[in-house]
C-alpha cells in the first residue's frame, strides 16, 4: 500500500469526524427596542361543536375565533365567496338542509351555523356567491354592524358609494376586487342587513330588484 493512499484515507477520516462534531451556527439574536418585531402566536381553536349530521352531514365544526365573526367582502369565517357547497356540507358548516327552487335553476340556499351568526347562504352551481346577516353581532373590519347609522357607516367605510333601488331604498356598497360588502339601510336610516358577495351580483340585485 502506498503512503499516498494511506494519507488520503487519513485525511478523509479526519474530515468526516469534523463534520460529525461540528456545532450548528447559532440563530441571530432577537431584535430589541423599538425596532423589534413581535412574534405571532400560533393560532388556537376552540372545542368542537356538535352538528346535526342527519340534516347537514359532515363532522363537527370547531368554535370560531374572534376574527371569524368579522364579515368581509370575501365572506365570513369558513363561508368564503366562491367556496364549495359540498365542502361546507362535508365539514358540517351548514345548519339547515340545502334547498333549491324550480324558478332559479342552478341556485341553492342554506343557513350557516349559529357560531357565525347564522348567515343566509346563496349558491350558484354549488359555489357560494353571496351571504347575508341580520345579527348585530356580525361586524365589518371597520366596525359597522346592524344598527349602525348610515352616516357612521360612511365614516367607517369612506371608500364606498351609495346605491338607490328607485323606490326609496338605500344601501352603501364597499367593493374590494370582484367582491363587495353591501349595507342595506332601513327606513330609520341605519343598517338593517349586511351582505357579502360578488360585487356585480349584489349591486344588480339591489338596484334592479331582480335575482334569485
Amino acid at each position: 500500500m502506498s503512503y499516498r493512499f494511506v494519507a488520503a484515507v487519513a485525511i478523509a477520516v479526519l474530515g468526516l469526524s469534523a463534520c460529525a462534531t461540528a456545532t450548528p451556527a447559532p440563530a441571530p439574536p432577537a431584535a430589541t427596542g423599538e425596532n423589534a418585531t413581535p412574534t405571532a402566536a400560533a393560532p388556537t381553536t376552540g372545542a368542537a361543536s356538535p352538528t346535526d349530521a342527519g340534516a347537514t352531514g359532515g363532522a363537527a365544526s370547531p368554535s370560531p375565533a374572534a376574527d371569524d365573526q368579522t364579515v368581509r367582502p370575501g365572506g365570513l369565517g369558513p363561508y368564503r365567496i366562491g367556496g364549495s357547497l359540498d365542502d361546507l356540507r362535508a365539514k358540517g358548516h351548514l345548519a339547515t338542509p340545502v334547498k333549491t327552487t324550480g324558478g332559479c335553476p342552478d341556485y341553492a340556499t342554506s343557513t350557516g351555523r349559529p357560531e357565525y351568526n347564522s348567515p343566509d347562504l346563496v349558491f350558484y352551481q354549488k359555489k357560494l356567491i353571496w351571504l347575508s346577516l341580520s345579527s348585530p353581532q356580525a361586524r365589518t373590519p371597520e366596525g359597522a354592524h346592524v344598527g349602525t347609522p348610515l352616516a357612521e357607516a360612511k365614516k367607517r367605510h369612506p371608500d364606498g358609494r351609495e346605491l338607490s333601488d328607485g323606490l326609496g331604498g338605500r344601501a352603501w356598497l364597499v367593493t374590494q376586487g370582484k367582491n363587495a360588502l353591501l349595507l342595506r339601510i332601513g327606513s330609520g336610516g341605519a343598517v338593517t342587513l349586511i351582505e357579502a358577495g360578488v360585487a356585480e351580483t349584489l349591486e344588480f340585485r339591489f338596484t334592479e330588484g331582480e335575482g334569485c
